[in-house]
């Protein structure tokens, strides 16, 4: 069964793609010698070094939890996907940082920006790639609808500070850039709101 949680959660993941497809073209600019935009970049590490940390992974973490109760056989596997969440951070803070030297006319070698950009995008990529194709599955057979609900009811849903109908004023140059390339955070949003499925009503 497919759970409007779960969707939540596929649409995250559709987000942050967004995110890292735009990153890796300004990281593509930098090997080829041009100037990315240091500033957009920043956003967009700014973005993905908090906000999942602070939603995302914290309900993820709550249902990996449960379901290495419902499945013992994948205790290991879903300890692993905790620790990726904090490698995924810990690599976006390190490129991060570097954003900030370059934003602070700091010196970075841009051979050493661009190995650490193409390294986190793709062990980012990997790991979403992985919680689709084999935890998500997992989730939808495993958890019982009282282990949704019960799950629902302690995480605090609160709206995503860029795919809203009004990005917060720290993303705001990401949010201009987004719609340049025709992509409309707020038309995302309203794919599938980011409320909580049960005070929605599409509790399912």
């Amino acid at each position: 069964m497919t759970h409007s949680a779960l969707e939540r959660l596929q649409q995250d993941h559709h987000q942050i793609e967004t995110l890292l497809w735009v990153l890796e073209r300004q990281t593509a600019a930098i090997s080829s010698g041009d100037r990315p935009d240091y500033a957009l970049m920043h956003q967009i590490l700014h973005y993905l070094t908090y906000c999942p940390d602070q939603y995302h992974h914290v309900f993820e973490d709550l249902l990996f939890e449960r379901l290495a109760r419902r499945r013992a056989d994948m205790l290991e596997v879903i300890k692993g996907l905790s620790g990726q969440h904090e490698t995924l951070t810990a690599l976006g803070m390190e490129l991060r940082t570097l954003m900030e030297a370059i934003l602070n006319d700091s010196p970075v070698d841009r051979a050493d920006l661009t190995y650490h950009g193409r390294e986190y995008i793709a062990q980012y990529r990997e790991h979403l790639e992985y919680e689709e194709s084999r935890i998500f599955p997992a989730l939808s057979e495993n958890l019982t609808q009282s282990d949704w609900l019960e799950l629902l009811t302690q995480f605090e849903w609160r709206a995503d500070p860029l795919f809203t109908n009004q990005a917060n004023k720290e993303y705001a140059l990401l949010e201009e850039t987004l719609h340049i390339m025709g992509v409309d955070p707020g038309t995302l949003k309203d794919s599938l709101p980011q409320d909580c499925p049960i005070c929605s009503g599409r509790w399912r």
